[in-house]
């Protein structure tokens, strides 16, 4: 479509196939115009892209591939010229001056010959066929001309042009302005120019040269002797003594009376009257031709003015009647003149266009009647061959009033509401059409989508907090929408989707919640306004902490124990978060005892936690918080603290001072009544220890007793040779007198330092060399880089034994090696202070690694223990004894990091390890009786310690030797059997306590050595047991004797 003809339009750009038809010099932009484009000017074809259009450089190159066409470009548009149209032309600027709007109106003026580049065309409008002129008279070189049948308009202008003998137009002007009705007859008068001379046959007059005059009313000229010997008068020839009559033409409906015909097209007959003219014969008749004077048809004449009595006798008024079609769009031109008595031939009258059209129009219309539609445009199709379509109507409904919708109808009707639409066509001569279209459809109301919201069968409110699930539906309440309504929902910012039903929230939101959008549609595809709903849902408990001294105490409620002493007064912080919903209460109640669930769950008393919570310290005291908290959606989640105990004595450190920095080595004690422990940098370390000087290492001397009062003290270790960084950044190239006091001071330091008794001689001999260099040397100024800033240092100056976790090793261990390449490369170029950071850092690494270190070994030894054991298995409990070791040594925090798994897996095995059980019993035996009784029981003979008698360690039983044959239980071969009997044996030993002692063990120990079967392990063998029993109806319980080792936490 870019490459062909442009229709329906005055102006257009040209295309790439036509401008490259162009001269190039034609496609060059004018660079010496200040007001052309000098870069580039668009074509109408597109480019490469979707974006881009054709476009022309200024060299006049045509470049297809296209300009973006956004880009601000030049405009050079085309038209079509008819050039049998063009009258003449002349220079654009000054090529048709004066005129009728000037001073000099109705003077000629010359159509200069113009050789320029910008023209002005004067072109000739074939539609203005209906202008005549009448009679012309001179007077002079001015001749005076009637005219009729003008356009009156701002732009309208009756002119005049003279031609040559070769029909060139030498001469142009404006005579009459038709600007306002009346203008359109009237005279209009034009000067000759000198040089145009009057000729009459063959003879030439100048009226210049006085050689004629002229008598406008009788139509003669005067030629002066001269010009010919004598006053000669010559008359005009016969045909010119009539001159061109008067016509009139109107058009009648038949009902009205007749209306002047103005010359455009009308669907009745027109009928001419014409009059006026005169001869001294007298008028004979009046003709017509409609071929432009080639045949002539006779009028037919007014009876009463054909038979006046006048003389000589005339025709004074013919008429006749055109009631035919035209035959073609141009219509008919008729011409009129009068025929003298004496046969002369008057004056032709200008042509009249007559343009009759009796033939209705066509019209069609169609339009989308069986869907649903918010508007339809309606195709409208008019046509009329002959006067073409003048005016295209529409009426809706029944009102009966027409709509003009003549200049865009071609483009369709659009239609809005329900009803009949009837278009009526109307051609120029008044014919008219009608068709018509029904609609019941269209459907323009805004449907309105209202939100149904619940949360199980309760309604749910658009924002509150739930922790169940929320079910959406949406209806439309506009009851006005035709068709069916569908509707569309989105989440957020996302998607529009179809609803196809009710939507269940059920995974947790956004802490602002998840905006649900509703929209219906109406079946003619009305969007109503959208609907919202925020639904907020929260399915997961909140998390809390409880902190004493800024450290978490929180455990699991069944894991409490009291294994946390505090020296001083502390505060117990409780805090609680919900990454959705938030936090609704916060509540903790404290005890001093251990809770079960049940009990706890049995608490009405809960305290609404405000702020921090001061337990002040009292020796002995104890405390355990239990906490519940709950989330605006509901959720609740409980913990509690572990169980702690106040203990205000601390050991005492003596040796070093805190926060000193020492260069030689220096002796350390700490002591107290329950020293625990005592650690330097977390090594253990005995009560009395020494600390390295001359080295680069900060010590921290850590002392703790069970309650776990601790003291410390934190020094700073240097090399001897450090001491010369008090004149740091003093060099050879900067030192000036300023410096002088500073290495004074610095030189009298080094002598006190000498008469340290701790130096040891190697550091008193650097020592004396740092005094001996003191006078020359100069520290460097230069500060240290920031090489001991890297992203692992950063983070692992964070990360403290307290904070460390698992998956801090990389960064650690990275930290490290920055530190270490740090303290190489730049040593000397630290300041104390940054030296002291980085030693730090360093240490709290290697100290932090080394929890790390701890955590893993018992996650290691624990892994490796079996998932069961049984108890008395000597050598899995001592692998589990060894694991339980190594965790209790571990701080509580360290505990902390050990995975619940393995935790819960040791406490399992630990249990099993205690799990002792009478298994099996012989019979029912009652207290008093004196019959024996036989029990069996899952534990060695070596661990047995007595027998409790309804919780009481009484009674009298007897001790003897199993049968081989009943050696092996029916239970696992670690099991105990005991045997009540009346009978005695010379080997029972009588116990008459259940507490294990040194004398009962001697004497089980003979007892099995003499009386038991001799299996070669004593743990695993069973054993008989005879009781005599001195109460009746007791309940029987066998005291074993546990591990010798302490128990966990």
């Amino acid at each position: 479509m870019a490459d062909t003809q442009v229709d329906n339009a005055l102006l257009w750009p040209l295309s790439t196939v036509e401008a490259k038809q162009l001269n190039s010099s034609l496609r060059q932009l004018d660079t010496t115009n200040t007001g052309w484009a000098i870069y580039r000017w668009w074509l109408r074809s597109p480019g490469y892209y979707v974006d881009h259009a054709a476009y022309v450089s200024g060299n006049g190159n045509v470049d297809s591939y296209g300009g973006f066409v956004p880009s601000v470009y030049g405009v050079r548009p085309a038209f079509y010229l008819n050039l049998d149209s063009v009258l003449f032309t002349s220079a654009a600027t000054g090529g048709k001056s004066g005129g009728s709007d000037s001073a000099s109106a109705g003077a000629l003026n010359p159509v200069s010959d113009y050789n320029g580049t910008e023209w002005k065309l004067t072109l000739l409008d074939k539609s203005r066929e209906g202008f005549a002129i009448g009679t012309t008279g001179i007077d002079g070189n001015t001749l005076t001309v009637g005219y009729s049948g003008a356009l009156v308009g701002e732009n309208e202008y009756v002119s005049a042009v003279v031609t040559d003998g070769s029909k060139n137009i030498t001469y142009y002007v404006r005579l009459k302005h038709t600007a306002t009705p009346g203008d359109e007859n009237g005279t209009i008068s034009v000067t000759l120019p000198e040089e145009v001379l009057v000729a009459v046959d063959d003879t030439i007059f100048d009226m210049g040269a006085d050689t004629y005059t002229y008598d406008s009313t009788s139509g003669a000229f005067l030629l002066k002797d001269s010009a010919i010997n004598g006053d000669i008068i010559i008359e005009a020839s016969g045909k010119t003594d009539i001159k061109a009559p008067n016509v009139t033409a109107t058009v009648s409906d038949g009902e009205n009376p007749p209306v002047a015909y103005t010359g455009t097209w009308t669907n009745n007959d027109v009928t001419f009257t014409v009059s006026g003219a005169s001869a001294p014969s007298g008028i004979a008749k009046y003709q017509y031709s409609a071929d432009g004077g080639k045949d002539w048809n006779d009028m037919t004449a007014n009876p009463a003015t054909a038979e006046a009595d006048i003389e000589p006798a005339s025709v004074t008024e013919a008429a006749m009647t055109v009631s035919t079609e035209s035959a073609d769009t141009n219509g008919t031109s008729y011409i009129f003149r009068a025929v003298s008595n004496a046969g002369t031939e008057g004056t032709q009258t200008g042509s009249v266009v007559v343009k009759i059209d009796k033939t209705n129009p066509a019209v069609t219309v169609s339009g989308n009647t069986e869907a649903y539609l918010r508007s339809d445009n309606v195709a409208v199709t008019a046509s009329d061959e002959l006067s073409g379509v003048a005016r295209v109507e529409v009426s809706a409904g029944d009102s009966g009033s027409y709509t003009d919708i003549t200049d865009s109808y071609e483009s369709g009707y659009k239609i809005t509401s329900n009803g009949t639409y009837t278009f009526r066509v109307t051609d120029e001569a008044g014919n008219e059409v009608t068709d018509s279209i029904l609609y019941d459809k269209i459907d323009t109301e805004k449907p309105a989508a209202v939100i149904a919201a619940k949360s199980g069968s309760a309604p749910y409110t658009s924002g509150e907090w739930m922790n169940s699930d929320v079910t959406l539906s949406v209806s439309n309440t506009n009851t006005a929408n035709l068709g069916e309504t569908g509707f569309e929902y989105k989440e957020g910012d996302g998607e529009w989707r179809t609803y196809n039903g009710s939507i269940t929230v059920s995974q947790d939101t956004g802490e602002n919640g998840t905006v649900y959008t509703f929209r219906a549609i109406s079946a003619s595809g009305v969007e109503g306004e959208g609907a919202f709903i925020t639904v907020k849902l929260d399915k997961t408990a909140p998390d809390g902490d409880i902190k004493i001294r800024k450290n978490s105490v929180k455990d699991f409620i069944n894991n409490i124990s009291f294994n946390l002493f505090f020296r001083e007064s502390v505060d117990v912080e409780i805090t609680a978060e919900d990454a959705l919903s938030g936090m609704r209460s916060i509540e903790y109640h404290r005890s001093e005892k251990v809770l079960t669930e049940q009990d706890i769950a049995g608490i009405s008393d809960w305290t609404d936690y405000a702020s921090v919570i001061r337990e002040t310290a009292q020796d002995a005291e104890k405390f355990i918080y239990y906490v519940k908290i709950t989330d605006q959606a509901g959720n609740v989640s409980c913990f509690a603290s572990n169980g702690a105990a106040f203990d205000l004595t601390s050991p005492v450190i003596s040796g070093v001072t805190e926060g000193e920095v020492y260069y030689t080595t220096q002796k350390v004690q700490a002591a107290d009544a329950n020293l625990d422990s005592v650690t330097v940098n977390d090594t253990s370390v005995a009560a009395e220890t020494f600390l390295a000087g001359n080295t680069d290492a900060t010590y921290r001397i850590l002392a703790k007793d069970r309650a776990d009062n601790e003291s410390a003290v934190t020094v700073t270790m240097r090399p001897t040779a450090s001491l010369a960084e008090a004149i740091a950044g003093i060099t050879l190239e900067n030192v000036t007198s300023e410096h002088e006091e500073k290495l004074q001071k610095y030189l009298t330091g080094l002598n006190i330092r000498l008469g340290d008794e701790n130096a040891t001689e190697e550091e008193k001999a650097i020592i004396q060399g740092l005094a001996e260099d003191a006078q020359k040397l100069l520290n460097r100024i230069e500060a240290a880089r920031q090489a001991g800033s890297t992203e692992p240092i950063q983070k692992a100056e964070t990360i403290t034994p307290d904070t460390v976790m698992l998956t801090d090793r990389e960064t650690l261990e990275a930290a490290q090696g920055d530190i270490e390449y740090a303290l190489t490369n730049y040593g000397r170029n630290y300041t104390q202070e940054e030296s002291a950071r980085l030693d730090k850092i360093q240490q709290q690494s290697k100290t932090a690694i080394a929890v790390i270190q701890r955590v893993e070994a018992v996650e290691s030894a624990i892994a490796a223990l079996p998932d069961s054991v049984r108890p008395d298995d000597t050598e899995t409990e001592m692998q589990i004894y060894a694991a339980r070791d190594m965790y209790d040594a571990l701080s509580v925090y360290e505990q902390s990091l050990v995975s619940r798994e393995s935790s819960e897996k040791l406490e399992r095995l630990l249990a099993q390890l205690k799990d002792y059980r009478i298994i099996q019993s012989s019979s029912i035996w009652i207290r008093g009786s004196t019959a024996g009784h036989t029990v069996t029981a899952n534990g060695a003979y070596s661990k047995f310690t007595g027998i409790k008698v309804d919780g009481e360690a009484t009674g009298t039983f007897t001790v003897v030797e199993k049968p081989a044959e009943q050696s092996q239980p029916t239970e696992p071969s670690d099991s105990t059997q005991l045997t009540q009997s009346t009978q005695s044996d010379q080997t029972a030993q009588p116990i008459q306590t259940t507490q294990p002692d040194q004398t009962a063990q001697q004497d089980r120990t003979a007892s099995r050595n003499s009386a038991s079967p001799s299996t070669g392990d004593d743990l695993h063998g069973t054993f008989l047991m005879m009781l005599m029993l001195i109460s009746s109806g007791a309940a029987v319980v066998l005291v074993m004797r546990k591990a010798g080792r302490r128990g966990r936490r």
